[in-house]
């Protein structure tokens, strides 16, 4: 299984993942089936963009 494995503690995945923006993220994750991040908690707003996340992988 492909897997992103992601350290909230670098700020490089903060912008992304804190933004609210579907194609940023999923341009990040494309083409993985399994997303791992150590340290979600750090990241701004990370439960509705895992949320937006969710829902736009179902269109």
């Amino acid at each position: 299984m492909k897997t992103l494995k992601i350290n909230a503690d670098e700020k490089k995945y903060h912008d992304i993942l804190g933004g609210r923006d579907l194609n940023k993220i999923k341009s990040l994750v494309n083409g993985y089936e399994l997303l791992f991040i150590d340290g979600a908690q750090r990241i701004e707003n990370i439960g509705i963009n895992l949320k937006i996340l969710s829902d736009g992988k179902k269109i």
